[in-house]
């Protein structure tokens, strides 16, 4: 499987060997709770999605992520 990113420089295809992991930060603030999808590149990088940039909870994109058999750590 690929996965396909948008970021500043451009569209980005990404396969199973680019991605080192994939997982979701949690973080409360005094508001509410956010969540981000963090991915980690195998060249050091990573690509940080919140809830706007993909559109719907975070968590829902890493579980189908981890389904299409992508490498996910829950914390």
């Amino acid at each position: 499987p690929t996965l396909v990113v948008k970021t500043i420089r451009g569209r980005r295809t990404l396969t199973m060997a680019d991605v080192d992991h994939i997982s979701v930060l949690h973080t409360r603030r005094i508001v509410g709770r956010s969540r981000q999808m963090i991915i980690d590149l195998s060249d050091d990088r990573l690509l940080v999605f919140g809830r706007w940039d993909l559109g719907e909870d975070p968590t829902a994109v890493v579980e189908r992520l981890q389904v299409a058999g992508f490498p996910v750590e829950w914390d």
